[in-house]
Parts: C-alpha cells; sequence; structure tokens
C-alpha cells in the first residue's frame, strides 16, 4: 500500500481530504479492555490488523494495518516501516493537547509515498477507544450510531464506512477525574490506495475547454 505520489499531488490531496472530514461525523468503539497494537488487534506490533469484532460468531476479516504508534509525549514510538517504509512520523502534529494529553487534535500532512489514515486509537489505562470518521448518510441509514461507548459499531459495515482523514480528534477513556491519562495515540492505514488522477491525461472538463 505504499504509492509513490508527486509532492504536489500530495499536497491537493492533503486539502481534499480536510475538507471531507469536515463535514463526516465521529465514530467511536471502546470497551476492549486491553492495548490496541501489539495486543487486541494483533502481535507482534507489524501485524496489527483493525477487524470486525461486534459479532463473535462473524467471519474476522482485517480492514487496516497499523502505521505508527506515538508514546504518551506523542513522540514516534514504533512504525511499520515494512509495510509503509516512507512514514518517518514527522508527517503527524499535535495540537489542543490537555489532562497529560488524555485529549487533543492530531493533522496529518502525507508526504511522496505515504499512506492514507482511516482510523486512530487512544489507549490509557486497561483499555482504549479507536475513533473513525463516516458520512452521515451512514449514521441516517443506521450502520454506524452515535454516542456509543461500547464496541457495537464494531461491525464490518460501519468500519468499512470510514472515509480517509487527514485531521481528527480523540479523548481517551474516562476515569475519576475525566480523560485518562495518554499511554499511546496508534494510526491504522486504509485499504484504498491514495492515488491521484495522472496529471498527464486532462480530466474531461479540461478537454472541453480545449475544444
Amino acid at each position: 500500500m505504499n504509492f509513490k505520489l508527486p509532492i504536489a499531488a500530495s499536497l491537493v490531496i492533503t486539502g481534499l481530504l480536510s475538507a471531507q472530514s469536515a463535514s463526516a461525523v465521529l465514530i467511536q468503539a471502546e470497551g476492549f479492555n486491553e492495548n490496541d497494537c501489539a495486543g487486541y488487534f494483533g502481535r507482534p506490533f507489524e501485524a496489527c490488523q483493525i477487524f470486525n469484532s461486534a459479532d463473535p460468531d462473524a467471519d474476522q476479516i482485517q480492514i487496516s494495518p497499523v502505521i505508527v504508534k506515538f508514546d504518551e509525549v506523542l513522540g514516534v514510538d514504533e512504525i511499520n516501516s515494512d509495510a509503509f517504509g516512507s512514514i518517518d512520523g514527522t508527517e503527524w502534529a499535535f495540537s489542543g493537547t490537555g489532562n497529560d494529553n488524555g485529549t487533543g487534535t492530531w493533522t496529518y500532512t502525507p508526504g511522496p509515498g505515504d499512506t492514507g489514515i482511516r482510523y486512530w486509537a487512544a489507549k490509557a489505562g486497561n483499555d482504549f477507544i479507536l475513533y473513525w470518521d463516516v458520512d452521515q448518510s451512514v449514521v441516517d441509514a443506521g450502520t454506524c450510531t452515535t454516542g456509543s461507548t461500547d464496541m457495537s459499531n464494531m461491525t464490518l459495515a460501519c468500519l468499512s464506512a470510514a472515509n480517509i482523514v487527514s485531521t481528527g480528534t480523540w479523548s481517551t477513556p474516562e476515569g475519576p477525574n475525566g480523560p485518562r491519562e495518554l499511554s499511546h495515540l496508534t494510526f491504522y492505514d486504509t485499504d484504498d490506495p491514495v492515488v491521484p488522477p495522472d496529471p498527464q491525461v486532462p480530466a474531461p472538463a479540461t478537454l472541453a475547454l480545449l475544444g
């Protein structure tokens, strides 16, 4: 899933992803009662994959491999470099952090060859919260539910509806005094290639103007 992109095309994609996330609905799942990666989603770190788990009788379908994990002070902890050799962690910036980084906002600026992001997990204490964005129409259809504090959104349909995003917020599982101190923040890959249109091929509208 490593695709070499021109820098200009990468910047265009970043802008499009930011616009997309602005109109999306934030979905979450929690109640896993262990580490996300390496842990609930697999071991060792490089083997971690988001999968559908709301229905224990359903076939387990892996959806999204881990990209990178940041530690409690938001420094790079581990990178899945075998799968994402172009990632070094500098693509992320963090702001609005508080409560010992139990809350905050992240922004992702992909470089040439970098992948997209669909899921992120905030771990604290003995649990983590998994986040992803979907379109409002997905919520209206009942595929995903907002305000959930359990694993009910971990269905293949809801997980597969996740948008590719370049910014998001997080909050760790609640403690007696609010969100707990962050243990780590993990990001997971898109299962679709982030590939821009070929700049050598004019779009239909461009062809019409040339005509």
